[in-house]
Parts: C-alpha cells; sequence; structure tokens
C-alpha cells in the first residue's frame, strides 16, 4: 500500500514536472521569438537608413548593423538585398565586408546543406573577395542553387562568367534556362560570341539562345539566324523570324520577305510581326499582300502591322477594302474601325483634359 502510494506520487510529480517544463519552454520560446522579431525590426529599420538616407545617417546606423548577430543580419539582408543597385548596393557591400558577413557567405557556399548554399547564392553578387569562386555555385548539383546564383548575377559579373552563363541555357532545368537568358541578357555584346557558338553547334536547346537573340540585336547574329530561317523544323524558322525582327542587320528584311510565303501559318505571323518591329518602309507592300493570307492570326497581324507603320500602311489598309478577298476587305475594316475608335477616344480624352484645365 505504502509502495504503491508513493509511486503514485513519482507518477504525479513526473507529469507535474513535464508540464512546468513545457510551460517553461513555451514561456521561454515565446519571448526568444518577441526578441527576435523586435531584433529584426529594429535592423530593418536601420536598413532602411542604410539604404536610402543621407551618408551621415548611414555612417550612424553602420555600427549599430555590424554589432548585430550575423546569422539574423544574414536572413534580413536575403530579404531585402536582391531589390537594391547603385550607391544602396554599394553600401550594402562595404557592410558585408566589415560586418564579416562575406566569410559567412563564401562559407555557406561550400556547405553540404543545399538550403545553406541558396542562401549564399542570393547573397554571393555582395562578394567582393577576389579569390571566390562563384563559378562553385553557378555549376552547384542543386538546380535551385544553380537559378539563384545565376539570377542575383550582376551585369558586371554576367559577362566575367559570360561562357558558363550561356552553358546553362542547356540546363534540363527550365528554370535554370530562364536565369540564364537574363543573365545574358544582363551581359550585353559579350553574350554574343558564347550565343554564336551554341547557334553553330545546335542541338536541342537551341531554341534557348534564339530566345536570347531576340532580345538581344546584333548584327553578327543574322548570317546564324537566316541559317535557322531555313531550316526543315517550323520552330526553328518561327524563333528565327522573330530573332532577326530586332533590327540585326539588312539581310534580315530580305529573310523576312521570303518567311511570308512559309508553309505555316506561325512562322508566316512571326515574320510580319517582325516586320513591324523594324519598321522598314519596303516591307508595306509586302505586308499589304498578307492581307488575304489564308490564316486568320496572319492577317489580323498584317493587319495591325499597317496600322502602326504609320500614314503608309494605313493607305494600304484602305486601298485593300476594295480587294476581291472579302477575308481581306474584312480584315481592313476592323482594323481600321477599331483605329478610329481609339483617336476618337483619345480626342475625346484630351478634350476632357483641356475642359477641366480651363475650368
Amino acid at each position: 500500500m505504502t509502495f504503491n502510494f508513493v509511486a503514485f506520487l513519482i507518477a504525479w510529480g513526473l507529469v507535474g514536472f513535464t508540464i512546468v517544463a513545457y510551460l517553461v519552454h513555451g514561456a521561454y520560446l515565446d519571448l526568444s521569438g518577441a526578441l527576435n522579431r523586435r531584433r529584426r525590426r529594429r535592423i530593418l529599420d536601420d536598413f532602411g537608413v542604410l539604404l536610402f538616407d543621407s551618408n551621415e545617417e548611414a555612417a550612424r546606423v553602420h555600427h549599430r548593423l555590424t554589432s548585430a548577430k550575423k546569422n539574423v543580419l544574414l536572413d534580413v539582408i536575403q530579404r531585402v538585398a536582391i531589390d537594391v543597385n547603385g550607391e544602396a548596393e554599394d553600401r550594402l557591400q562595404q557592410l558585408v565586408r566589415t560586418c564579416g558577413l562575406e566569410r559567412l557567405i563564401r562559407r555557406r557556399s561550400r556547405s553540404r546543406r543545399w538550403r545553406r548554399r541558396v542562401q549564399a547564392a542570393q547573397l554571393h553578387y555582395l562578394v567582393t573577395h577576389p579569390d571566390f569562386d562563384r563559378a562553385r555555385l553557378l555549376n552547384d548539383k542543386h538546380s535551385l542553387v544553380r537559378s539563384r546564383s545565376i539570377e542575383t548575377l550582376t551585369g558586371e559579373q554576367a559577362e566575367e562568367h559570360v561562357e558558363l552563363v550561356a552553358s546553362r541555357l542547356s540546363d534540363p532545368v527550365m528554370s535554370v534556362r530562364l536565369s540564364a537568358k537574363n543573365a545574358l541578357l544582363r551581359a550585353g555584346s559579350f553574350a554574343i560570341e558564347p550565343l554564336l557558338l551554341l547557334l553553330a553547334e545546335g542541338g536541342p536547346f537551341v531554341g534557348e539562345a534564339m530566345d536570347v537573340a531576340t532580345d538581344l540585336p546584333d548584327n553578327r547574329l543574322v548570317v546564324a539566324l537566316q541559317e535557322y530561317a531555313t531550316s526543315s523544323e517550323a520552330a526553328h524558322r518561327q524563333m528565327a523570324a522573330r530573332a532577326l525582327g530586332t533590327g540585326t542587320g539588312i539581310g534580315a528584311t530580305e529573310t523576312l520577305h521570303q518567311l511570308l510565303a512559309d508553309p505555316d501559318a506561325d512562322v508566316r505571323t512571326s515574320a510580319i510581326v517582325a516586320l513591324q518591329r523594324l519598321d522598314s518602309f519596303e516591307s508595306v507592300v509586302a505586308i499589304g499582300r498578307a492581307m488575304s493570307d489564308k490564316s486568320f492570326m496572319a492577317r489580323r497581324a498584317a493587319g495591325h502591322a499597317l496600322d502602326e507603320l504609320g500614314p503608309a500602311g494605313q493607305l494600304v489598309l484602305r486601298r485593300t477594302l476594295k480587294s476581291s478577298d472579302p477575308f481581306a476587305r474584312d480584315m481592313a475594316r476592323q482594323v481600321l474601325d477599331g483605329s478610329l475608335s481609339a483617336s476618337a477616344r483619345m480626342v475625346s480624352s484630351m478634350a476632357r483634359g483641356q475642359a477641366l484645365a480651363t475650368r
């Protein structure tokens, strides 16, 4: 009886101790969380001063930020650093160097834990140490690390690693390829030579290189794109048409005129849109003939292109109203009516603005 009573007391004592320990631990976590949130808010406020206020105010908070906990500081920088540039980026780089975060980022870039490498990938562009192996992150085995490290490259860093970034256009993961496209656009003319090599090699991902060329006008790309304009694959011909519409040389217009007779409707439509982008007067007649195209999408692209090409295009649209092709006449009427409606709305809006100004 006595033994059972003692066991009962011990059991209840253990239960009571567990409850008290659980409550104490919960209270500690709540207090710790509240302190961390307050600390983060204070750091965020200081960051606002550091990035956007005067040099005197920035210098005042710089010392306070360097004394903050590195892990907390790193997390805050990870959230705000991606959108800064110019003087704000210079101040942030100085902070990263002076408070020891540069070493922490470099160490995390070599971590076995992929989440830490992702954090390093998001912040590596702030590291200015000459011995930093940035290529390690760009070649990481985890796709998220590769994507984030390419995504955060500055224009200058993209130029430095342009060949490696261009090789990522053939990455098996789409997000990495998309990041590589944007980085190559930031690299500008430095990306042309690697793009030419990729276009010459061909392969399953050559479309990615042509996609970059679409937004990267350069005369050196014309010959390679003209070769793809005669490809047996309609997708390649369409991409070549889109890329040739960036004003990349005299031969581009002639090639696009040839693509207006392509057997694939999507290729013809892309060629019309590309000719509109080139804004060439000599293309007005060729686009006018496309008003009789069998494809509705091609006819609509031709109508909008003529409308955008100014008085000459408008004249061709009006002449198309007398065409023997009913589909061409209908599209010309739709475009002209839409153009007149848009002009009327603009005039009405300007009149209302003038009336309000004179009140």
